[in-house]
This record gives structure tokens, C-alpha cells and sequence, in this order.
């Protein structure tokens, strides 16, 4: 090879590695997309120094409160799940070195957002001790946020397809909440019916994805067995840790008081992980689009392999 060939070599290499960063950055925005289209207007927060109203209150690119730890949680994460899967279609020849380019660019953008909402919140808190460990908090779930993008990512972009059906079982997880903020401005289409079909499709969401990501993944080996059984847990207990969460994190009167406001958080835990005509249907639904897909896959992989 010559000293041209090593340079166009180089050159493509050095393209390659910006339109995977490129690519990390849009899928973080597009994970954003639907906070920012519903106009970026920070949710009223209990520790603002002056009286205000929701129409008044300042634009930050993440919606930062208590009220919406699974919808920060959402929105981060499906930008490096997103980046995840796009990296799987590229075919990279390095995938690994195509993740760290794509999280580093999802990351880029995630970090200018944590910056400027933080900004935000912190400029309008009212100037006490309490306003310090809220913003402490704030912190803390975005950090929690995109550590949990930059695994999801590995993890759909990993060369098992065991690791990644677990990924994808993460990220389908979080669709729901995301989902929940598409679907949000159109709650006041008219009729109920309208409202039903929109709750019913943010329901279903999570159950029918960790289902397909079990059929994309096949039960061919131990290890895809052990991933199909993993989503199925985490569909079980995500959905419901996130309802303890955000009950307990929402309680204004426990908030002051730790210690209650843990053992609320795990009686809520407790409750949400047995109730059968909440997560019976759940996992039924997910079996079921598996066992299906599977099948359909065994059907069209049937000629192939005659």
C-alpha cells in the first residue's frame, strides 16, 4: 500500500468516525425530541423563589423535577438506544469502536442539556439549604440517566445477540415513558375514545418491544434463553420501580423525612410488583408477540435452510 492509499485510508476512517458521532448526537436529540416540541417549559418547581405561573416559567432542554424522574430517565436513554441501533444497521466494521464514537456524541449533547437546565433551575430556586440537596438530586438522575444510555448502548451494539436483547428489553422499557410524552400534547383531542386509544398504545408499547426483542434474539442457546428471561423479569420489575419512585419522590410531605419516605417507596414497590391485572397482561402479551415472532422466523428461515 502506498502513502496515498494510507492517507484516503486515514481520511475515510477520520469521516467515518464524525458521521458516527453525528449520528450518536442526533439520536440524543431525537431521544429530546419530544420535550422540545412541546415547547421546553420547565415544570413548576416547589422551591421557586417567586410565585409563578407554567406559562411563565423559563425553556430548559430537560424537563428537571421530582414529578418526572421517568421521563428525564426516558428521554436520555432512548438517545443512546437509539444511537445503539444505529450502529447495529451501519455494519461497522469495529462496532465497539463505533459505540464509544456515537455515546461520545449523544453525550456531547446530553451534557450541554444537563448544563443549561441545572443553570436554569438553579438561577430561579429560592436561596436556601433545602434548594442545594434538590439540586443535588437533579444531579444525580442525570448522571443515573446516562450511565444507564451508555450501558443500554453497549449493550444493544454488543456481538451477543444475548447481551443485546437485554438492551433492547431496557430501552423498550423506556419507550413507555417516552411514548407517554409524545402522546402527551394530543390529550386534548376530543372524545374519550381518542384518549383510550392513545393510553392503550402507550400501555402496550413496552410488553409488545421486549416480546419482539426476544424473537429477534431466537432461544437457540443457554445464554439467549437466560436474555429472553431476563427481559421478561425486567418488564416485570422496571415498570414498577419506576411507579415507586416516582410516588415516593412525589410525596411533598415525605420528602423532609427519609426514612418514611423509603418505606413508602417500598410499600409502593411491593404493591406494584404484585398485582396481577397490572403485570399478568404485561408479560402475557410479551410471550405471546415471542412466540409469534419466533415462529414467523422459523418460517421464513425455513426455505432458506432446505
Amino acid at each position: 500500500m502506498t502513502m496515498g492509499d494510507d492517507l484516503r485510508a486515514t481520511g475515510a476512517t477520520a469521516t467515518s468516525a464524525l458521521a458516527v458521532l453525528g449520528t450518536g448526537a442526533a439520536s440524543a436529540v431525537l431521544g429530546l425530541a419530544p420535550w422540545l416540541a412541546r415547547g421546553m417549559r420547565l415544570p413548576l418547581q416547589n422551591l421557586w423563589a417567586q410565585p409563578t405561573t407554567p406559562a411563565d416559567m423559563p425553556l430548559a432542554l430537560l424537563p428537571l423535577s421530582q414529578y418526572a424522574v421517568a421521563t428525564v430517565l426516558a428521554l436520555v436513554v432512548t438517545g443512546y438506544g437509539v444511537a445503539g441501533l444505529a450502529v447495529r444497521a451501519m455494519g461497522a466494521r469495529r462496532p465497539r469502536r463505533a459505540a464509544l464514537a456515537a455515546g461520545a456524541g449523544a453525550l456531547a449533547v446530553h451534557l450541554v442539556a444537563a448544563a443549561q437546565s441545572l443553570t436554569t433551575v438553579a438561577d430561579g430556586l429560592a436561596r436556601r439549604p433545602a434548594s442545594a440537596l434538590y439540586l443535588a438530586a437533579l444531579g444525580a438522575l442525570l448522571v443515573g440517566s446516562v450511565l444507564t444510555g451508555l450501558l443500554v448502548l453497549r449493550l444493544v451494539t454488543a456481538s451477543s445477540s444475548a447481551a443485546a436483547v437485554v438492551g433492547l428489553s431496557v430501552l423498550a422499557l423506556l419507550l413507555g415513558p417516552w411514548c407517554a410524552e409524545v402522546v402527551a400534547p394530543m390529550g386534548s383531542l376530543p372524545g374519550e375514545a381518542a384518549s383510550w386509544v392513545l393510553a392503550s398504545v402507550v400501555r402496550w408499547v413496552p410488553a409488545v418491544l421486549v416480546g419482539a426483542a426476544i424473537a429477534w434474539g431466537g432461544l437457540g442457546s443457554a445464554s439467549r434463553v437466560a436474555a429472553a428471561a431476563a427481559g421478561l423479569l425486567l418488564l416485570w420489575v422496571v415498570p414498577a420501580a419506576l411507579t415507586a419512585v416516582t410516588s415516593a419522590v412525589g410525596s411533598r410531605v415525605l420528602l423532609p423525612h427519609p426514612a418514611e419516605l423509603v418505606d413508602f417507596g417500598l410499600a409502593v414497590l411491593r404493591a406494584a410488583l404484585l398485582q396481577p391485572a397490572v403485570v399478568v397482561p404485561a408479560l402475557v402479551v410479551a410471550v405471546v408477540v415471542a412466540t409469534a415472532g419466533t415462529a414467523l422466523r422459523h418460517v421464513l428461515a425455513g426455505p432458506a435452510t432446505a
